[in-house]
């Protein structure tokens, strides 16, 4: 379903009580509801499961490069992509189109490896630290061959550019942004609605169960977390 901010800031005005039928909100209202409506999407890039697809994104490994970097254009990151929150599953790919999977480690338990800096073809793990603007990706061991990285992540959910800016969504989208904008509104302006939030919220679950997927990170005990030995 194709969205616009315009729409939803329209219904929003509407729900909240604010506007009328076909009251239009001025320019510097309008301006203001879409600041508020991106300060939404951006809370809402925060929860995972809300995000509705999952992207592929690959790129090339640079030789002795730690981290990577992934990030928007004009960002100077090593691989130009949105910046995902939480990366799902990451493989490598090399010249014979073989895949390797890596497996993912937290930042305690990269922290506690006792020599970062030892290299291989290719690296069997990896951290990642969602840093902004670029996020980071620590390769363990450092990968010494310019090999295929891919990453799986939930694919950020797009903000709006002005108030004309569409955006392709499923359905119930259209109605959680304009129910949460409306609660939004109705505090902005000093008429508060809970009622609001709590069908915001009701609308909020239902697109999570909707979108939820199960990703179990199995532990490798392998792991050589401050073990001298294994070097």
């Amino acid at each position: 379903m194709n969205i616009t901010a315009l729409n939803i800031i329209t219904k929003a005005f509407l729900i909240s009580g604010i506007k009328a039928i076909n009251e239009v909100p001025s320019g510097p209202e309008g301006i203001d509801a879409l600041n508020s409506l991106n300060m939404i999407m951006g809370t809402f890039q925060l929860e995972n499961l809300l995000n509705y697809d999952d992207i592929l994104v690959n790129g090339t490994i640079t030789p002795g490069l730690n981290p990577h970097t992934i990030g928007g254009p004009a960002t100077g990151a090593t691989f130009e992509a949105n910046r995902p929150v939480q990366i799902i599953n990451a493989f490598i790919r090399d010249n014979s189109n073989n895949d390797y999977t890596l497996t993912q480690i937290d930042a305690l338990q990269y922290d506690e490896l006792t020599t970062k800096t030892i290299s291989t073809d290719i690296p069997t793990y990896f951290f990642y630290n969602p840093k902004f603007p670029n996020g980071e990706i620590f390769l363990y061991p450092v990968p010494t061959s310019a090999y295929t990285i891919n990453l799986r992540y939930k694919n950020p959910l797009g903000m709006f550019g002005t108030i004309h800016t569409s955006h392709d969504y499923p359905d119930g989208y259209e109605k959680l942004l304009t129910f949460e904008l409306a609660f939004q509104l109705s505090v902005e302006y000093g008429t508060p609605r809970p009622d609001l939030k709590i069908i915001a919220d009701d609308i909020k679950n239902t697109v999570k169960k909707n979108n939820w997927q199960n990703y179990e990170l199995e532990f490798d005990d392998r792991m050589p977390f401050g073990d001298n030995s294994f070097f």
